[in-house]
């Protein structure tokens, strides 16, 4: 995780475990369509605790119809305490973000209905200006990038 601005002096990566959710339906043998659910808490070395949801429409192509798929969406983004992890500001409690999402990955399928995927993604959400009691933060973002495994039932 990357949390980064026009003004900060200071890139600031993060480590942190996430967890997402799929559900849509095929639209054809290589496209999906669905919403996705991506919840990343974190807790920064100063005890504070980032929490972000990004809530997403979400499309997978498989130009291939099995094995490699190309993932995007876009949503918003749900954010408490982000501040915290650009600037040791008092921050408002919760942002809302434009967010997009980027990815591929591979899936398996192990028997009939299921089957099993890894993919790797990248997820922006752009807060944009934030102004603060005594400054304005300009272009606040926040990149989050994950590798990760799931169960696939069609």
């Amino acid at each position: 995780m990357l949390g980064d601005c026009t003004n900060c002096e200071i890139k600031n990566y993060l480590h942190s475990g996430g967890v997402m959710g799929n559900v849509g339906f095929s639209l054809n043998p290589r496209a999906d369509l669905g919403a996705e659910v991506f919840w990343v808490p974190q807790t920064l070395t100063t005890g504070d605790e980032i929490r972000v949801t990004y809530l997403l429409a979400a499309t997978d192509f498989r130009p291939w119809r099995k094995g490699f798929f190309l993932k995007a969406g876009a949503g918003m983004a749900f954010m408490t305490n982000w501040l915290k992890a650009l600037d040791d500001q008092e921050p408002p409690v919760r942002s809302k973000a434009f967010a997009v999402e980027i990815g591929a990955g591979w899936e398996w399928t192990l028997h009939g209905r299921f089957g099993a995927q890894v993919w790797a993604t990248q997820h922006a959400a752009a807060l944009g200006d934030l102004q603060l009691s005594n400054q304005v933060i300009e272009n606040v973002m926040g990149n989050f990038w994950s590798v990760g495994a799931g169960i696939v039932i069609r």
